[in-house]
């Protein structure tokens, strides 16, 4: 009888690693959906839990390949109609692994892609979103109407703390809510002095507004990113260094969440706001657009961020060696690119001494407005005078440079330059930086 009890619980055993070693299809396909047209697909698949997946494209012919793991698939990808023409076909393919299921789309021209996750929003639940996009439309069509005005970029600049709230003190006495509100006083004016930008003051002066209205007003200005100014404290006097920070990816999918629930909200979203009023297909429209602009201002928050780290990284030590990612409530406004600056430690006496005075805070915030200048250079908002830019170039004023000189040398007007850097005169200065249009 022993024996044979032996025997069974050896079975079970074996039984019991078999089965724990054998992978199970714990995800399921459940739909695919497509939205846009032509130059810009979005592919939606609908999934039982979240996915663990692998994104990438194949020449000759173009096609993107979707390889889900542990996944089964219901949809019948015959039935499935894609919009526009970009995706000619889906179909399914033989994975790398057999518990594994691979999506096919065969393109009919090369496309450029981006994909992320998003958390069950009901009526849906866990989603991979692939979003395609082709430089060249399939179908060109000649614009006939006139060219948008062009607008400054707007940058809501939010000093910390205020009023009843002091936010950190340091050992001599330095109350964040003054520092940040001189900080970002001083970096208004020189965003305000720089053609094609225009700052806006979340507080101007030392008042409270609680961390939801912040978000409010750089929304109802229209803002294209947000700077949230701060100095950081410690229990003990050591720590010190800046810092810049970017909202972490929870948070941002919790926030983006909230706004797929709130569809009285949509047409107030900064970048997305009348697309989201004007567009045609419903709520799953919609509700891409929200997304869709979410992502794009997390991406937007991300570059900027880097650009203005790297920027005072050579002007004062940092805390950290690269951008970091937290829960802040006042980054979540997810439709507008938002950034928290520490500009270094109250908590510690050489860092407050230093932060108090006038020569480090420029340091600062000429640190903070090149990264700025840098991330819109390059990431310009539409319709906006450095889009119009596009095409220019930055030229650093060396010794013996003149105004004439140079508008010579680049095949340009002296009054174009002198325009498009708000000169009053022509006199320039050695180390200056001016903005120059291309031909």
């Amino acid at each position: 009888m022993k024996q044979w009890t032996l025997i069974w619980i050896k079975l079970s055993l074996l039984a019991s690693f078999i089965f724990a070693a054998t992978p199970a299809l714990a995800n399921k396909v459940e739909n695919i959906r497509f939205s846009g047209k032509d130059g810009n697909t979005r592919v939606v698949f609908d999934l039982s839990s979240k996915p663990s997946y692998n994104v990438f494209s194949l020449k000759s012919p173009d096609r993107l390949v979707i390889d889900l793991a542990s996944t089964r698939s219901e949809v019948s990808v015959n039935k499935l109609q894609s919009p526009g023409r970009l995706i000619k076909k889906v179909r399914n393919s033989k994975p790398p692994k057999s518990s594994d299921h691979r999506f096919v789309l065969d393109l009919s021209q090369k496309a450029s892609f981006k994909h992320f996750t998003l958390a069950p929003v009901p009526p849906y639940g866990y989603r991979l979103v692939v979003d395609l996009a082709v430089d060249q439309p399939i179908k060109q069509t000649v614009a006939t109407t006139a060219p948008a005005a062009q607008r400054d970029v707007v940058v809501a600049v939010d000093a910390g703390h205020g009023g009843r709230d002091p936010g950190s003190i340091g050992p001599a006495g330095t109350k964040e809510k003054a520092l940040t509100l001189e900080i970002s006083k001083r970096l208004a004016k020189k965003i305000n002095a720089t053609s094609g930008m225009r700052a806006v003051l979340i507080r101007s002066n030392d008042s409270y507004v609680d961390l939801t209205e912040r978000s409010e007003r750089a929304r109802r200005a229209k803002a294209d990113i947000l700077l949230s100014i701060h100095a950081d404290a410690f229990r003990t006097p050591q720590p010190r260094g800046a810092g810049v920070f970017v909202l972490s990816d929870n948070r941002y999918t919790r926030e983006t969440n909230k706004l797929l629930r709130s569809e009285d909200k949509y047409t107030e979203l900064v970048g997305a706001g009348e697309a989201i009023k004007n567009a045609e297909g419903g709520e799953d429209v919609a509700q891409w657009l929200v997304e869709l602009n979410s992502v794009r201002s997390l991406e937007q928050a991300r570059t900027a961020g880097q650009q203005i780290y790297k920027e005072m990284d050579r002007v004062t030590r940092m805390h950290r060696p690269k951008v970091e990612y937290k829960s802040l409530a006042v980054l979540k406004a997810t439709d507008i690119p938002s950034l928290l600056i520490e500009t270094g430690f109250l908590s510690n006496p050489q860092e407050e001494k230093m932060l108090k005075t006038r020569s480090h805070q420029e340091k600062l915030v000429t640190a903070i407005h090149k990264g700025l200048l840098s991330h819109f250079y390059n990431n310009p908002p539409e319709q906006t005078l450095f889009a119009q830019r596009g095409a220019t170039v930055r030229y650093k004023v060396r010794s013996g440079d003149s105004l004439s000189a140079i508008a010579q040398v680049h095949g340009v007007k002296v009054s174009e330059i002198k325009k498009i850097n708000k000169l009053s005169s022509s006199n320039i200065r050695i180390g200056q930086t001016l903005m120059i249009p291309r031909r």
